[in-house]
C-alpha cells in the first residue's frame, strides 16, 4: 500500500520540498541568540548587579534575611563572612557567607 502512495505522488509530479538556503539558517540562528539574550542573559546580570548592590551596601547593625529564612542582625564583618545574631530570643552568634543573604529589610522588625 506504501508502495502505490508513492508511486502515485510521483506520478502526479507532486512538488519537492524546497530546501532552505545558509540565509535561513543564519537568520534562525540570529533570532535565537537575540531571544536568549533578552530574556535569559540580560535579567540574569540585571539581578546579579543588584544583588551585588545590596550586599555591598550591608553594615555592622543591619538587619539581615538568610536565603533559609533566618532574620537577623550583623554583630562583624571579617572578609567576605559575616558575623549575626539571630532573632532567636537568645543570644546566637553564627558567621554566614555574602552569597547567602537574599535581603535586608529597610524598616527595623527584629527585637532589640
Amino acid at each position: 500500500m506504501l508502495d502505490f502512495i508513492s508511486t502515485a505522488a510521483a506520478a502526479e509530479g507532486a512538488a519537492q520540498p524546497q530546501e532552505g538556503g545558509l540565509g535561513s539558517l543564519i537568520v534562525m540562528i540570529v533570532i535565537f541568540v537575540v531571544f536568549f539574550y533578552f530574556f535569559m542573559i540580560r535579567p540574569g546580570h540585571k539581578k546579579a548587579k543588584e544583588k551585588q548592590k545590596l550586599i555591598d551596601s550591608i553594615a555592622v547593625g543591619s538587619e539581615i534575611i538568610t536565603v533559609g529564612g533566618i532574620c537577623g542582625k550583623v554583630q562583624k564583618i571579617k572578609d567576605s563572612i559575616w558575623f549575626c545574631s539571630w532573632a532567636t530570643g537568645r543570644p546566637l552568634s553564627s558567621s554566614t557567607g555574602r552569597m547567602s543573604i537574599l535581603s535586608f529589610p529597610r524598616t527595623p522588625s527584629m527585637p532589640s
